[in-house]
């Protein structure tokens, strides 16, 4: 069986520039690729420009209706029914099989375009724009809001028609719950990948174009990081690492506070801390974490790097790491997903201590579990660390064996496609 396949994103595939689009990338290059299935793909199609609204019913929406952001949302689906919708639909109905991609507000906005090939069209979207924006961040001043109102009826029409697929059992069930969804066939199970995978494609010229710029080795702050590591490793100190966009989901302030209590146990251990507080993040939360941070550089247990860094440096860097750390701050979506920094980690079988969520429970077995801890609770995160420690090199090698034969078997791209394709093809 020959199939037609167009593969809808917001974002830019060709040229992946950050780990989202690098991982659907992977995703893409596995489909094309899989062999091992009853039908073979003719052809794979990526589309952007049937993304796009026209710029002009946006700027009338917002000259007609300055006030109520329901009425301008209104105006622009009524626009995109009349006028647009017909002319994408001839387009749609070339192909066999329809995979979106994304959380971008534009999927929801253009739910009557996919409406009538909701039998053949895929989501691959991992999480909710309401749950994130609403329910965790609590923009648009709340459910009650115009905004909120908006956004909740969309994403209902989208999760009760669509084939939705999610990386934890438990956010479906959140989902099924919150949305009043009662179809159990439609929402399944896709675990994620690692970004990391594209440094381990055959690196012809198409690979080497899209992979991530290398930083300059010559006297580069993370060329000189880099040494500082390989220097603490070489005098015996283990080596914690901690990435992070600094949301309070992530809880960088319960970290820092529990490197504050191990530097009173005099252990060779130090952490490596990534990145920066996000814009995003609440005022009263990046003050806290303002202190916290000024905190981490006089500690002498932290080496702090204020940036992030690009793919392959990041890549390196947990090359050299012993432990890895998760996220520790609670909200809405830390206890039913599961970071995307846990797949990485897994991938290069670097065991991790992260929040003892019911998501991650669903795919680790109780030898790694063991050293998850609850959330907000530094004095507990410190005692797993050094817990973590006094486990032999054997030992911790053999749990970083363990954690690559997980994701061989249950993250991997080949195993995505699979999964979908069994699903619903």
């Amino acid at each position: 069986m020959k199939m037609k396949i167009l593969f809808l994103d917001p974002k830019n595939l060709y040229f992946p520039t950050n780990v989202n689009e690098i991982r659907r990338f992977l995703f893409l290059k596995n489909l094309f690729e899989f062999k091992d299935h009853k039908f073979c793909i003719e052809q794979l199609f990526y589309h952007r420009t049937i993304m796009k609204i026209p710029l002009t019913y946006i700027l009338k929406a917002f000259l007609i209706y300055k006030k109520e952001f329901s009425d301008i949302m209104g105006f622009i689906i009524k626009q995109l029914i009349k006028y647009y919708i017909p002319i994408k639909r001839k387009i749609l109905n070339k192909y066999d099989l329809i995979l979106l991609s994304g959380k971008n507000p534009l999927l929801f906005l253009l739910h009557p375009l996919f409406q009538s090939f909701k039998d053949k069209t895929i989501s691959l979207t991992d999480d909710s724009f309401y749950v994130e924006q609403i329910l965790d961040k609590g923009l648009g001043e709340g459910k009650e809001s115009s905004y909120a109102k908006l956004l909740y009826d969309l994403e209902k029409k989208i999760f009760s028609q669509f084939n939705l697929t999610f990386c934890s059992n438990s956010y479906i069930s959140f989902v099924k719950k919150i949305f009043n969804i009662s179809n159990h066939n439609k929402l399944i199970r896709k675990p994620f990948g690692s970004s990391f995978e594209i440094f381990n494609l055959n690196h012809n010229s198409e690979i080497k174009e899209i992979s991530p710029k290398r930083s300059n080795p010559q006297n580069s702050e993370i060329e000189i990081l880099k040494k500082k590591v390989k220097f603490l490793k070489k005098k015996g100190y283990n080596i914690v690492i901690m990435f992070a966009k600094f949301q309070r989901m992530h809880g960088v302030d319960i970290v820092i506070n529990a490197f504050r209590i191990l530097n009173r146990s005099n252990k060779k251990i130090k952490l490596l801390l990534i990145g920066k507080p996000n814009k995003t993040n609440p005022k009263s939360y990046n003050i806290i974490l303002h202190n916290y941070l000024k905190t981490a550089r006089k500690l002498n247990n932290i080496v702090f790097y204020p940036r992030n860094i690009p793919l392959y440096d990041l890549y390196k860097l947990i090359s050299y790491a012993d432990l890895g750390l998760g996220i520790f701050g609670e909200s809405f979506r830390s206890n039913i997903t599961i970071p995307l920094k846990i797949f990485d980690m897994s991938y290069c079988g670097l065991p991790f201590i992260t929040l003892n969520s019911k998501a991650i429970k669903e795919y680790f077995p109780q030898e790694i579990s063991r050293f998850f801890c609850s959330g907000r609770k530094s004095k507990e995160l410190a005692t797993k660390i050094l817990e973590y420690f006094e486990l032999s090199k054997e030992t911790r090698k053999r749990l970083g064996s363990l954690l690559k034969k997980i994701y061989k078997e249950k993250f991997s791209y080949k195993n995505q496609v699979k999964l979908i394709l069994d699903n619903f093809i």
